[in-house]
């Protein structure tokens, strides 16, 4: 079997590829076969060879050819080359070293027996009956006789007492019970020892860096945890702040086992790096959020994507705090807080964050966030968002409208006033609150009658969107000054009573001049209600009550 194995294998190598210097791998049939049979052929022609086969056809050959066997051995050496690939496999490579510890162990055991064995066939005088094997004999009382052809201790006796030997010079841990007598025997034990030096330093020295390796992870662990625990003896932090710090750094140590992603890659080029980080972030990318955006904007934007961390009860964001990015809910729960009550529960999946504009410069948060549990998320940093942004403005301004759908919750300041501007604008001022102003009630009494046009006029206000815009120019302030005017003038004639309403049941008459010239009179009162309420949605976010008329 191991005959045809060998031959197998020559087959293989010469149309098996090989990389060169350059490092080019080479598929040409005449390079491969010039380049194997300059390097590997021979020896593992020789190695291949079926010396058993000599014993089959009763060959007398001396015993020295089978010596040729041993170079099957060096075939070894090309495992060692790629025991390299190997080398991050701690466990692996320990077991490599030591089995070839054992096997050269074995190896000079049968080479100790082969000289005991030469020592009691020469039949010396001076030197038959003190060799090792003569010894060994004696001890277990199986001595050798006739001229030292019979007798004496098995093959497995022998084997064991040759290998012990050897495990102890190689160890250098020898304890005398079985010793080198003769010069043959100790020229070959000074040959041990000397081997034994060399594989003490090479394969215990890497068997001792390799259990260290093993154990890294867990030695810097705990080195890190005293300078903590220094840390906060040195400044005298509370208890509770300690409690905090300490469950935090067990936490985030069990999701990443102490290794920095950031400081891990930052040495890579930057398409790689994309390539990595687009990997690594692809659950917030896959957003219907970014389904515009090019691959080359992805990439971009997986370089400013950070991965964040919240132990039950820590605050990810405070009320009022400057927001520094959009947040992705990989897993966990949190609660958004104002003034201590909940005000929604977020969980896997959610965004937070805020709607954004090209010219905003700082976000301030409406409320706090804080974890209920163990989160993971995924942050998106503002300013690199906005450095994204700028290179593709295509997708910017497309971003900036689909933002305020997808986001779950917006922590912008004031968002909360938007909404209830929007729901005040369709709600307006009961009939006993109008009542309530005397000038109103005695110069309007046709307002109580006019029920219809109050219906009508409420269909009308609440179809009518609140004016969502950022005074960001001194254009719109003025825009916003001559509607406060013209809302103050409204209200004078109002008080006044120069505001003509008109019920539709005092609108019929007999006159048809009459009738006519109070219909217009009813049309333009009905423009400048309609008018006047659009002004007074427009400026509920500045605080004046609603005192649109019915």
């Amino acid at each position: 079997i191991l005959f045809i194995l060998c031959q197998a294998d020559i087959i293989l190598n010469f149309r098996t590829t090989y990389v060169s210097k350059s490092g080019q791998v080479i598929f040409e049939a005449r390079s491969i076969c010039i380049h194997y049979v300059t390097t590997w052929f021979i020896i593992d022609l020789i190695a291949a060879l079926p010396f058993d086969l000599l014993y089959a056809f009763n060959v007398t050959v001396v015993s020295l050819v089978h010596l040729l066997k041993t170079v099957r051995l060096l075939r070894l050496l090309r495992l060692l080359q790629k025991l390299d690939r190997y080398s991050q496999h701690s466990t692996i490579v320990l077991t490599l070293l030591m089995s070839m510890f054992a096997l050269l162990a074995h190896w000079m055991a049968c080479i100790w027996y082969v000289i005991g064995k030469r020592e009691m066939e020469q039949n010396n005088p001076l030197t038959w009956d003190i060799g090792w094997l003569h010894e060994l004999g004696k001890r277990i009382e199986s001595p050798y006789y006739e001229n030292n052809t019979l007798g004496g201790p098995s093959i497995r006796s022998a084997y064991i007492a040759a290998l012990y030997f050897t495990l102890s010079s190689l160890t250098s841990v020898g304890f005398g019970n079985v010793s080198a007598n003769t010069d043959a025997e100790k020229i070959f034990s000074i040959c041990t020892m000397l081997i034994g030096a060399l594989m003490h330093a090479l394969v215990f020295g890497n068997v001792t860096a390799i259990i260290q390796r093993m154990y890294s992870r867990w030695s810097l662990y705990h080195t890190r945890t005293k300078d903590l625990k220094d840390f906060i003896r040195v400044h005298h932090l509370p208890q509770q702040l300690k409690q905090r710090m300490l469950e935090y750094f067990q936490t985030t140590w069990s999701v990443n086992n102490g290794i920095d992603s950031n400081e891990l890659l930052k040495d890579f080029p930057d398409e790689l790096r994309s390539d990595i980080t687009m990997h690594l972030n692809k659950e917030i990318l896959q957003l219907s959020l970014f389904e515009c955006a090019s691959r080359g904007c992805l990439r971009s934007l997986s370089l400013h994507i950070k991965t964040s961390f919240c132990a039950p009860g820590e605050y990810l964001l405070r009320q009022g705090d400057a927001l520094q990015a959009i947040y992705f809910v990989c897993s966990g729960s949190m609660e958004v807080l104002k003034d201590s009550t909940v005000l929604a529960i977020l969980g896997k999946g959610d965004l937070i964050g805020a709607n954004l504009s090209i010219r905003d410069q700082v976000i301030k948060t409406n409320a706090d966030v804080k974890a209920l549990t163990y989160c993971d998320l995924q942050c998106i940093i503002l300013k690199g968002l906005f450095e994204v942004l700028d290179l593709y403005p295509e997708y910017a301004h497309k971003f900036v409208e689909d933002i305020q759908h997808d986001l779950t919750y917006n922590l912008r300041e004031g968002h909360e006033s938007d909404v209830i501007s929007k729901l005040s604008n369709k709600s307006t001022l009961s009939q006993a609150e109008l009542k309530g102003n005397g000038n109103i009630k005695k110069r309007l009494p046709s307002i109580v009658e006019d029920e219809d046009e109050d219906e009508e006029g409420e269909e009308e206000s609440s179809t009518l969107s609140p004016i969502h815009t950022r005074s960001t120019n001194s254009s719109q302030q003025k825009k916003a000054g001559s509607n406060k005017s013209y809302l103050g003038r409204n209200l004078k004639q109002l008080a006044s009573g120069t505001v003509p309403f008109h019920s539709p049941i005092r609108a019929c008459s007999s006159n048809p001049s009459r009738t006519k010239h109070e219909t217009e009179l009813h049309y333009y009162s009905r423009r400048r209600e309609k008018n006047l309420k659009l002004h007074l949605s427009a400026l509920t976010t500045s605080g004046p009550p609603d005192l649109s008329p019915r």
